[in-house]
């Protein structure tokens, strides 16, 4: 049912000269989808952080830069705008 669908979509749109670009249309069901740099999963109803963000806030190591004091101004922004960023899904 839904190919049949996706078939007669796609053809009614090559009549009125509509291309759909398949490589980046998302043609097959799923449940989660990358948006704003977060996983909103329709199923569990949450927002997740993607593995690349996850990977970025702990090699950063927050916990490691309040106390140093020769670290940058800029490194220090940079982590917690991360971790702001990082708000909404947690």
């Amino acid at each position: 049912m839904c190919r049949r669908a996706l078939f007669i979509t796609n053809a009614t749109g090559e009549l009125r000269f509509f291309v759909i670009n398949d490589a980046t249309s998302q043609l097959k069901p799923v449940t989660g989808i990358c948006l704003l740099s977060f996983i909103i999963d329709s199923v569990s109803m949450k927002r997740l952080l993607p593995e690349d963000k996850l990977e970025e806030i702990v090699s950063k190591n927050p916990i490691s830069i309040l106390p140093r004091r020769r670290f940058l101004l800029l490194e220090r922004q940079h982590v917690f705008g991360l971790l702001v960023s990082a708000f909404p899904a947690v």
